[in-house]
């Protein structure tokens, strides 16, 4: 443990391992998804309280093509297949009154946000419209510079499109 000067040597094993922690504990937080995840969070916690609408591209704090919302219980290979990706960060909602969404960015074929989870353990809920009804989604893109209406329900940040 001394190196021959006498000073504390720290074996390149510890290096090792303190590396392995700081991945494994990125990886097991949702990697790139979950961090872009909280991001969002907290750019909805930042909306000034007297906005009254909200712009989703000047929102979202990350590089993202297209946002996806799906109905309750819309199991994780259907939403894989409709988003036409192969993602762990694709989560599956277990009850209704889910907020559900999965960021795509087409330029490097990847999920670059999920969020699933209930609107008062967020803080917010961004309704996106299920415009094909028909197969039990909704989709906006980036391109669509899509508009918010903001209001708040029980404590939670409501985020609802305008058409």
């Amino acid at each position: 443990m001394y190196s021959q000067r006498g000073k504390i040597r720290i074996p390149s094993y510890v290096f090792i391992l303190l590396l392995a922690v700081i991945l494994g504990g990125y990886l097991f937080s949702g990697g790139l998804a979950g961090v872009n995840a909280r991001a969002l969070e907290h750019a909805v916690e930042a909306i000034p309280e007297e906005s009254t609408q909200v712009s989703l591209n000047e929102l979202v704090p990350f590089e993202w093509d297209e946002v996806y919302t799906f109905g309750p219980y819309t199991s994780k290979e259907e939403i894989q297949s409709i988003i036409r990706l192969d993602s762990d960060a694709v989560k599956e909602s277990v009850s209704e009154g889910m907020v559900q969404l999965v960021f795509v960015e087409w330029g490097k074929e990847r999920v670059v946000a999920s969020v699933c989870a209930y609107p008062d353990n967020l803080g917010y809920d961004i309704r996106i419209p299920f415009n094909h009804g028909d197969e039990g989604y909704g989709v906006l893109r980036y391109e669509d510079n899509a508009v918010f209406s903001k209001s708040t329900e029980n404590g939670v940040t409501v985020l609802t499109y305008l058409p």
